[in-house]
């Protein structure tokens, strides 16, 4: 029986296209627990750990992402130098013979409105998920001026609908890149976004059961003015190459350190 295992990751902030980066599929068992699994000992996997014990479970497992344009990597030089793109070439390497497929939906200009309205996390979860990534699409939030009580809402409503469509999978839920405003033709932080992102980061970050990755966090390490910031999101809300480097190395590290258990 054909069975893909999708690692979900809604990607979100300033747009996207919709976008198959790989598409291998081999047959696999029926994704059930299997008779020698101990679930208990998956509480201690880090998020490699758990997708490496899946394929060598199911022979197969998948990453899907989510989002807008940062999560199809509009900014980068080359598709491979996006955040997603390097994910995907880091889970070539899982092991020697099997490699997880990641699936890229980003959709460019999507909010989480737009996730919501349209239906993507349900149109393309099914119970053959292993982790679903849902990067939150704030920055469009933002520009749309959506309040950060409806976005952190319709955050919500998406882990629901990943979790139901996908009732084996681990959840991950991503912020994006900061952005800048240009001022005088100057480039600045843009205050009023970096409120509008933290309100909703320490309400994400505080509930139990959320696995977060705040984006934002890397860019503002190496970066404390928007001049600064130039060197990493050239257009004042895509990523450059350089920009998704940090990104990149951000969520490996979280991969590698982050036990699934935190997310039940």
């Amino acid at each position: 029986m054909r069975k893909r295992f999708i690692l979900l990751i809604a990607a979100a902030a300033a747009g996207g296209v919709w976008m198959l980066v790989s598409s291998n599929e081999e047959s696999a068992p029926e994704k059930t627990k299997a008779p020698d699994e101990d679930l208990s000992e998956l509480d201690e996997m880090d998020v490699y750990s758990f997708l490496e014990h899946r394929l060598h479970t199911y022979h197969a497992s998948t990453v899907a992402v989510f989002g807008s344009s940062v999560a199809a990597g509009t900014g980068a030089d080359r598709y491979s130098e996006s955040w997603a793109g390097r994910l995907e070439e880091r889970l070539q390497h899982i092991t020697d013979e099997q490699h997880v497929e990641l699936n890229n939906h980003g959709v460019d200009g999507y909010s989480s409105e737009d996730m919501l309205e349209r239906g993507v996390v349900e149109a393309e979860l099914s119970q053959e998920v292993d982790l679903v990534i849902i990067e939150t699409g704030i920055l469009n939030d933002f520009y749309r001026n959506i309040s950060p009580n409806s976005s952190i809402d319709n955050i919500h409503q998406l882990i629901q609908q990943a979790r139901a469509e996908a009732s084996d999978a681990v959840v991950i839920v991503m912020n994006p890149n900061p952005a800048i405003a240009y001022e005088n033709g100057e480039p600045e932080l843009d205050a009023e976004y970096q409120n509008f992102a933290g309100q909703i980061a320490e309400e994400l970050e505080r509930e139990e059961g959320i696995l977060f990755i705040n984006a934002s966090m890397p860019f503002y390490e190496k970066a404390d003015n928007g001049r600064e910031m130039e060197k990493y999101i050239g257009d004042g809300i895509h990523p450059n190459s350089e920009g998704y480097q940090l990104w990149y190395e951000h969520v490996n590290a979280y991969f590698e350190k982050t036990h699934i258990q935190q997310a039940q």
